[in-house]
């Protein structure tokens, strides 16, 4: 069943369905809230699942032109709007930084985090992933954007299958950027730095096909957070809400 909640500047568009205890799903950086539809099918049976767009994504908007904003404090508002209590929480790349972020500001809000690929605000990045953002940089600038998405499908994403939706939702986004303009933000202090403040038990994946950065940030992250421990998906790559729907759902 498709809402809408209002955030501060924004409307987030969420989707809901099934019966149980709440899970909620945030997406990545390169996607929206269909990453999940099939691991919102094989939940459905036991528990609600609210996966949602965020600002800028998919269905959701930015409701004032200009200013900034945050994605933690949009998933936290989501909560607060949706009347969600503690629920289970599962982030993806950005949508994991997200959730890290929001449990750093509240660290009692989720009951559990399972953290796909998580990315870092503050990370040594590789030689690789530095010369990526730059070619994206110049492509956008350029307004080449079959450019940054043929960039994007080539980073990030692992099976051939899934190139063409996850260039559909790419193309979204950047019609919505196009009609409001929209900038992000880490809240303050960093997450970084806020990493021991981070309460209640964390369950990091990532793929053994990722980038060296992410398998490194994983076990940082497995290192430094109570209660947290990762492991390794064969045959996976980045994506893994996209490419292993079953083995996130069996987690959550």
């Amino acid at each position: 069943m498709p809402q809408s909640v209002k955030v501060t500047g924004g409307e987030l568009a969420v989707d809901v369905e099934g019966e149980g205890p709440p899970v909620v799903l945030v997406h990545s950086g390169v996607t929206d809230g269909r990453q999940w539809e099939t691991v919102s099918k094989l939940l459905a049976p036991r528990r609600t699942v609210y996966r949602y767009d965020r600002r800028g994504y998919g269905r959701s908007k930015t409701t004032r032109r200009g200013g900034r904003f945050s994605a933690a404090l949009d998933l936290l508002e989501l909560l607060d709007g949706l009347g969600l209590e503690r629920p289970v929480v599962c982030g993806n790349s950005a949508g994991g930084q997200a959730v890290l972020e929001a449990a750093a500001i509240v660290p009692e809000r989720f009951e559990r985090m399972v953290l796909l690929a998580p990315s870092l605000p503050v990370w040594d990045w590789s030689a690789e992933t530095e010369a990526y953002g730059e070619a994206e940089e110049a492509a956008f600038e350029a307004r080449d954007f079959d450019r940054v998405i043929e960039l994007n499908l080539d980073m990030w994403v692992h099976r051939p299958e899934h190139r063409e939706p996850v260039a559909t939702m790419l193309r979204r986004s950047f019609e919505n950027q196009a009609k409001r303009p929209w900038a992000e933000f880490e809240p303050e202090p960093l997450v970084t730095d806020r990493l021991d403040e981070i309460q209640g038990p964390v369950h990091l994946l990532v793929g053994e096909h990722d980038l060296e950065d992410f398998k490194a940030i994983a076990w940082y992250l497995a290192d430094r957070l109570p209660g947290a421990r990762a492991e390794e998906v064969p045959g996976a790559g980045h994506l893994l809400g996209l490419e292993c729907p079953e083995l996130v759902a069996d987690l959550l």
